[in-house]
């Protein structure tokens, strides 16, 4: 439970403890993740804190405990976890879910669902999700979990009790460069050891940074490479988005060697970090992100992914 986490999240778990300790539940909470691996378990050990028929926030205090199992496992009446169908959560996965809440609790007093990856709510499931918030029905408490806030409505972060997590940055620098890339896309364990054993994902982090470089010089082969791009690695709108991200966290790590000579996630590739860094202005690197960021958000509608890669080439090609 939530004191599994204490050594790595020691303040969200004083937070967590005190509501506990106060019965003090908010009907909404937000849980930034800012990178953190675990954030869905997390989550996850909050609400079995909520649940929990004694209070505890310690598994060695339940001893054998069924609840938790079922929790674990998916199956329990009273929580519902909301993630991506595909690319996004439909607006038809919270129309079910706010229908199978209107319901007595069969199984106690409370009912928990969590939204994972809530910065993938398109425009039609942010505002089914909006108006369940702006009513919220007593003794139901939603957890949300993003790893960035500022990808969701205002109106939904106004209207939830944020709960920020620590990135844990210090602690993956043994890693490889594909561990920290599945660390910082993903927030739970077995979409970080599913992207470890794709053996497509190093090859993919290969050609999105070279991708990059040619960006950067902006030769022709960019274009050349645009077909073999879409062809053998953007065949979807999943993978589309991964690239987009993968380059969003190179650029990143080119804006932290530029300030403060430092690089978080792609050391092997730190040379080709330093070149693009002495062609950059800070304020060249920041637009970049942001052309990407924008971007990321054309992905949600169904545009052509060809089309969207070319306006990025031109856009990019145009700092």
């Amino acid at each position: 439970m939530i004191q599994d986490f204490f050594d790595e999240q020691m303040i969200a778990c004083k937070i967590i403890k005190k509501l506990s300790d106060t019965k003090s539940i908010s009907h909404a909470y937000l849980i930034e993740t800012n990178n953190y691996y675990r954030g869905f378990d997390f989550a996850l050990a909050f609400a079995k804190t909520l649940f929990c028929p004694e209070n505890k926030i310690k598994c060695t205090d339940c001893g054998n405990c069924t609840q938790c199992e079922r929790i674990n496992n998916r199956n329990f009446s009273e929580l519902e976890i909301i993630e991506p169908e595909g690319m996004w959560i439909k607006k038809e996965q919270l129309d079910s879910l706010q229908k199978n809440f209107s319901t007595k609790s069969l199984e106690g007093t409370r009912k928990v669902y969590i939204i994972n990856h809530a910065e993938k709510l398109n425009q039609a499931s942010s505002n089914s999700i909006l108006k369940f918030l702006e009513e919220p029905e007593e003794n139901i408490t939603a957890i949300l979990i993003t790893n960035n806030v500022y990808s969701l409505l205002e109106t939904i972060v106004s209207r939830c009790q944020i709960i920020k997590l620590n990135d844990m940055k210090s602690q993956t620098n043994n890693h490889s460069t594909l561990e920290k890339v599945g660390n910082y896309l993903f927030n739970n364990i077995n979409d970080i050891n599913n992207f470890y054993e794709s053996n497509s994902q190093s090859e993919i982090i290969l050609e999105t940074i070279k991708f990059i470089e040619q960006i950067e010089k902006m030769n022709i082969e960019v274009l050349l490479d645009e077909n073999h791009l879409c062809s053998t690695f953007l065949k979807d709108k999943i993978m589309f988005e991964q690239f987009i991200n993968i380059m969003i966290l190179f650029f990143k790590d080119i804006l932290d060697f530029k300030i403060r000579k430092k690089v978080s996630v792609f050391d092997d590739y730190k040379e080709k970090i330093m070149s693009i860094s002495d062609d950059n202005s800070v304020e060249k690197i920041t637009k970049k992100i942001r052309i990407l960021t924008n971007i990321q958000e054309r992905i949600k509608y169904n545009c052509n992914l060809n089309l969207i890669l070319d306006k990025l080439i031109i856009l990019l090609g145009g700092v």
